[in-house]
């Protein structure tokens, strides 16, 4: 309580330590919906999900596979992330997040 009602000082103290972790936590969260839709998307009739063709060569000893696998997994999310990033510094969309951040 540094000179005034714990209502009225309260949030000044608490907010600017909020700021960081909230935009972590929301960069984080972005990126796992990334990594949703990247699985949802490699799915079409006929192919099996990534997940499970990583999943079923690791547990049949089929190391490689499962590692070729991942890195294509990763790839695509790494592009994914690269052409989202490029497209939020074009237009402009993420000027506020980085703002609040920095603050």
């Amino acid at each position: 309580m540094i000179g005034g009602k714990p209502v009225a000082s309260e949030p000044r103290k608490i907010t600017p330590l909020i700021k960081v972790p909230f935009v972590i936590i929301t960069t984080a969260a972005a990126g796992a919906i990334l990594v949703c839709f990247a699985v949802v998307f490699l799915v079409s009739p006929g192919f099996q999900l990534a997940a499970v063709t990583i999943f079923d060569a690791a547990v049949y000893g089929e190391i490689g596979i499962a590692s070729a696998t991942t890195v294509k997994l990763v790839f695509i999310v790494m592009i994914c992330m690269m052409i989202l990033n490029y497209i939020t510094k074009k237009t402009r969309l993420g000027r506020g997040m980085i703002k609040s951040a920095a603050i």
